[in-house]
């Protein structure tokens, strides 16, 4: 439904963008990271790539009948750490690792998830779907909320139009041009996230059923702010997203 609607995000799950255009940005960068007291390579990461093909004019397209297949091992030996929230680092600390074990490291088995445990990665998975797929695309690029007919009615109308004032309230009060840099939209997708999601989860179930479910519930420290305070305490948790807190709420989305 989002993808249909917003043309999906180039964020390494099976993507293809124009030579032209990879060539225009750059493409994959080469970074270094310490591991055992060297340096050693790694690509970057695939959003700061997607953010400077946004940047530099790519528009998405959702090839809806196009399928990937992917190495089974790479989700294999990342389940206990989706469960548990860890995939990508905890506490702040973003981790970049290996995903690609040898073929020992793979289980001879496959098992089902507990009840308990798909519930919590559900809320993982939520909280790393929404501010990616449906909150960044309006914040990359505000004026379909008001221009695109279909995006109004997906949100409606008074909603579109609010989310359209309050992204340009956070734009001035970060005395920022537009949220296209890498990373400058991190902080801002986190709010709007927090301050819409009840009204984006009822989107969500108009759109395609009320399976969806509703927001995964409000971290505890929220318990005490009072209403009218919310906006300026989600300000608060957010930008301590790389402290901790924040980041292990969102947990396996909080590094995006």
């Amino acid at each position: 439904m989002s993808f249909s609607l917003f043309g999906g995000f180039p964020d390494g799950k099976g993507f293809a963008v124009e030579r032209t255009l990879y060539d225009k940005v750059g493409g994959i960068e080469i970074f270094y990271q310490l591991s055992n007291g060297r340096f050693v390579e790694h690509l970057s990461d695939d959003w700061d790539f997607g953010i400077r093909v946004i940047a530099e004019g790519g528009k998405p397209v959702y090839a809806r009948d196009s399928r990937v297949e992917i190495n089974s091992r790479r989700v294999d030996t990342m389940l206990d750490e989706v469960i548990s929230g860890t995939a990508y680092g905890q506490d702040g600390i973003i981790i970049m690792k290996d995903v690609r074990p040898g073929e020992e490291k793979q289980w001879s088995t496959l098992y089902d998830t507990t009840p308990a445990q798909s519930q919590q990665v559900w809320c993982y998975s939520i909280k790393d779907y929404v501010p990616k797929n449906i909150v960044l695309p309006a914040l990359l690029n505000p004026q379909i909320l008001l221009d695109d007919i279909t995006v109004r009615h997906f949100f409606t109308g008074p909603v579109a139009d609010r989310l359209y004032q309050r992204i340009h309230e956070i734009m001035r009060d970060s005395v920022i041009v537009d949220f296209k840099p890498i990373h400058a939209y991190k902080t801002p997708a986190y709010r709007l996230y927090l301050e819409f999601r009840d009204e984006i989860f009822s989107a969500m179930r108009r759109a395609v059923g009320d399976d969806i479910g509703f927001p995964p519930p409000l971290p505890e420290c929220f318990d005490v702010v009072k209403p009218e305070n919310f906006e300026r305490f989600v300000y608060y948790f957010c930008e301590d997203r790389e402290s901790g807190e924040a980041h292990n709420y969102f947990a396996n989305g909080g590094v995006f």
